[in-house]
């Protein structure tokens, strides 16, 4: 990155790898959004999935203004990639792909003893369409893409954080540390279960950022947990 400033957007199916890289990242010291294990920045999840684009861009100016490079994950990007690549600061794509069928086993945990073939087909096909739609975009953009292969990647986890590392700018200084932080959060996003289940992670200086924008514009705050003012 030769200006020192980007936005690395990780992107991929749900269930499909994409808190693994976020956790990479996360640990390179590239601000995230709300932190370990699933990484998330809800501030800009909840624009982007109520089409605000007015709200998105608003974020992103501000996220532009306080860090250099930052990194937005959020599976449902992979559907709208080339929208958001107008609207992102030199944007880096880290593409992940994963088996369509782990993908599906995944998603329907709790009911795929009871799923007919048809719903397991149906969603076998959604995931592979998904995938063609980020390696179409990949033949549009001008912008960098690392593609992954998700299997790969949490199977040798140091080869992973140096490819990442090399690709963001971001060196790995203390690999062995970060391979151990990322185990570290994975086996957190495993134990919490659903993403309904799990307890968001505490605000960090992005939220607080954030909420200051949402209040000068009157924007829907995406949540009060954790900030000082509503306690």
């Amino acid at each position: 990155m030769d200006s020192g400033q980007a936005t690395i957007v990780v992107t991929g199916s749900a269930r499909g790898g994409t808190s693994f890289v976020a956790s990479v990242l996360g640990n390179l010291g590239i601000e995230m959004g709300r932190g370990a294990p699933r990484y998330e920045n809800p501030w800009l999840q909840k624009a982007f999935t109520a089409g605000d684009m007015r709200a998105v861009g608003l974020y992103v100016d501000c996220l532009n203004a306080q860090w250099p490079v930052w990194g937005w994950k959020l599976p449902a990007l992979s559907d709208r990639l080339s929208e958001i690549d107008a609207i992102l600061r030199r944007p880096r794509y880290i593409l992940v792909f994963r088996d369509p069928v782990a993908t599906t086993t995944h998603k329907l945990t709790k009911s795929i003893q009871n799923a007919d073939e048809r719903r397991i087909i149906r969603q076998v096909l959604r995931e592979s369409q998904r995938m063609m739609r980020m390696i179409d975009f990949v033949g549009l953009t001008r912008s960098p893409v690392l593609m992954l292969s998700h299997e790969k990647a949490v199977s040798d986890p140091a080869a992973t954080v140096s490819l990442v590392a090399k690709f963001c700018g971001s060196p790995a200084t203390d690999l062995d540390g970060i391979v151990a932080a990322v185990g570290r959060d994975s086996r957190s996003y495993s134990d919490a279960g659903s993403v309904q289940s799990h307890k968001p992670s505490a605000w960090g200086p992005m939220d607080h950022a954030l909420w200051a924008v949402a209040e000068e514009h009157g924007l829907p705050l995406a949540s009060r947990r954790g900030h000082p003012k509503a306690q």
